[in-house]
């Protein structure tokens, strides 16, 4: 019922945050669907796909860049180091350090992903031209674009603050 309310215009919904977060949440339930036959959540194809990027990182730069503590990224990579997906290797540069590999198994199906990804882009895109469909994504990343600027900047301001406290202490 709460799945059916969340489709049905309000005005709280037609603000951008609220849009974006429906749309995301409602993808993200499509592809999940379509990829229960793989035996993947969508939590675990943004692993893998970050992996197939970056091949060899370690943990800590993976939960960087998913925006997940990492103690949540161990258990996922628990579970995708028990399905056959993932490999952890030893970091020949630092013995506590875990480096991440995908296996021939997540390889083989790396194709079969992006088609559900393709099959779930022209589901939500049904109906829109492709000029707006292009404008839409375009608009998106610039959005992206603008916040991740605007919290480096906030990040570089404490930093250079808590670098001037720490001087004015010592």
């Amino acid at each position: 019922m709460h799945y059916i309310m969340a489709l049905i215009p309000t005005e709280e919904s037609a603000h951008f945050g609220a849009l974006v977060r429906d749309v995301s949440k409602l993808i993200r339930r499509r592809f999940e669907k379509k990829a229960l036959k793989l035996g993947l959540t969508q939590a675990q194809w943004a692993a893998l796909s970050h992996l197939m990027h970056h091949e060899g990182i370690n943990q800590a730069t993976l939960a960087e860049m998913m925006d997940i503590e990492p103690i949540t990224l161990v258990g996922l990579l628990d579970r995708l180091e028990r399905g056959g997906w993932v490999e952890r290797r030893h970091d020949p540069a630092d013995r506590r350090a875990r480096l991440l590999y995908l296996t021939k198994r997540a390889h083989r199906i790396i194709g079969s992903v992006e088609l559900i990804k393709t099959q779930v882009g022209k589901e939500a895109f049904a109906g829109v031209p492709a000029r707006d469909q292009k404008q839409i994504i375009n608009i998106l990343q610039r959005v992206r674009e603008n916040l991740d600027t605007v919290g480096r900047e906030e990040i570089s301001a404490v930093r250079m603050r808590d670098n001037d406290d720490l001087n004015r202490i010592i």
